[in-house]
C-alpha cells in the first residue's frame, strides 16, 4: 500500500518504470524510497553560523518596520475617509 501511494503521490522518478516488468531491478523501490533524501542531501553541505546580536535590540527593529507601515496605512485610510466625507 505505501508503495502504491509513493508511485502515485510521490516524486515521479524512472526507478518507478523498474518495479516490475522487463527490466525490473531489485533495487528499484530502495531507490524511490530514499529520492527525497538523496535530493535535499547537496543541500546541507555548509553549516552556517548564527549571529549572536542581542536578541531584544533586533525583535525592537524587526517590529519597527511593519508597526510604521500598518500605522501608514491606517493615516491614510483615515484621511482618504476624511476627505470623501467632506
Amino acid at each position: 500500500m505505501m508503495m502504491m501511494m509513493m508511485v502515485y503521490f510521490g516524486l515521479f522518478t524512472p526507478y518507478q518504470y523498474r518495479l516490475v516488468g522487463p527490466g525490473a531491478w531489485r533495487g528499484a523501490r530502495d531507490a524511490m524510497l530514499s529520492t527525497r533524501e538523496r535530493m535535499l542531501q547537496p543541500l546541507m553541505t555548509r553549516r552556517v553560523a548564527v549571529a549572536t546580536n542581542d536578541s531584544s535590540s533586533s525583535s525592537r527593529r524587526s517590529l519597527l518596520v511593519p508597526a510604521s507601515m500598518g500605522a501608514a496605512v491606517v493615516a491614510l485610510a483615515w484621511l482618504l475617509y476624511r476627505r470623501r466625507a467632506d
